[in-house]
């Protein structure tokens, strides 16, 4: 279903909420019920499911029958970089469509990365609007607080813990892009995709590319509750310094090429 004539106007933004899925069927019901509870009828939930071997794909299916919000894609089964840039290309051809109905959809889009194991905080989305709304951003990062696999407080502030840094220089040499804190205008999609082979990070990436065509916002306000259980796809410890000289070099090269 496209957008509706109606909704369309001048401050109105819609949402896009890309979701990569594998073997997730322990919190996958809580965070899609956490993002769900903000959408308004125009809003949507892509869900890119790589091949798992729980029940992931059954509890977003039953989502799916019960909300007309909710994309559900076989992912590629290649990892998260290939299932995020597999999402966001879907993105980019479902908005292609939506610009029959407003030609001006890309600006008033907003993509947000999320992961399958996260809470968002009641007031996510009103928040991230609000700031879309009265600043010329095009990248929003936002501060996680750090939980448990029981929902405990581990850390109250992310950015504190990581000694997050805004800066582009800071970000190439010490990354501290976040994917399940990043949203971005839809704008950037032709920007950022296809990802270049090889890259570290694919948030990096985007945070990087972002950062070379406007302004950003750090907003030092937890926004979700980034849950840490042991089996995560990303990983808070450093690497060793060989791995993360490798990093950077395909990165600075990554961002000439492109």
């Amino acid at each position: 279903m496209l957008m509706s004539e109606k909704a369309s106007h001048e401050n109105h933004l819609y949402n896009l909420v890309c979701m990569a899925a594998c073997n997730g069927e322990k919190y996958i019901d809580a965070q899609i019920k956490s993002i769900l509870n903000q959408l308004n009828e125009d809003d949507r939930l892509f869900i890119s499911i790589d091949p798992s071997k729980d029940q992931t794909k059954e509890i977003i299916d039953t989502f799916k029958k019960q909300d007309s919000r909710i994309f559900a894609f076989n992912g590629p089964g290649q990892g998260i970089q290939k299932n995020f840039e597999f999402l966001l290309s879907k993105a980019q051809v479902y908005l292609k469509k939506r610009r029959d109905y407003d030609p001006e959809c890309l600006q008033k889009t907003l993509i947000y990365l999320c992961d399958q194991d996260d809470l968002w905080h009641k007031n996510k989305i009103p928040v991230v609007e609000k700031f879309f709304l009265q600043e010329p951003i095009n990248l929003l990062v936002h501060d996680c607080d750090l939980i448990d696999e029981n929902g405990l407080m581990l850390e109250q502030s992310y950015f504190e813990l990581h000694r997050t840094k805004p800066g582009y220089l800071d970000n190439l040499v010490r990354n501290s892009y976040i994917g399940c804190c990043m949203i971005f205008r839809a704008e950037l999609l032709e920007k950022i995709l296809p990802f270049p082979q090889p890259i570290p990070m694919h948030d990096q990436w985007i945070g990087l590319k972002a950062r070379q065509y406007g302004r950003q916002k750090w907003l030092k306000e937890p926004l979700i509750s980034y849950r840490r259980h042991g089996k995560n796809a990303s990983d808070l410890t450093h690497s060793k310094l060989t791995q993360m000289i490798q990093w950077r070099f395909q990165i600075i090269k990554a961002l000439l090429q492109k």
